[in-house]
């Protein structure tokens, strides 16, 4: 299990100019799939979109 990614982190992450890479899973076995491709943050469902 990797550590969690926190907003301190995604800022360092951006002032290093390291890619931040996130995905979006609709239901349960995407999730467990994205949880283990080592992606930074999973966003669930139209998360992002409500967010702006």
């Amino acid at each position: 299990m990797t550590s969690p990614v926190t907003i301190p982190t995604l800022y360092e992450m951006k002032e290093k100019g390291e890619n931040i890479i996130a995905l979006t899973a609709y239901d349960y076995p995407l999730t467990r799939l994205v949880d283990t491709s080592g992606t930074h943050m999973i966003l669930m469902g139209d998360s992002l979109l409500h967010s702006r």
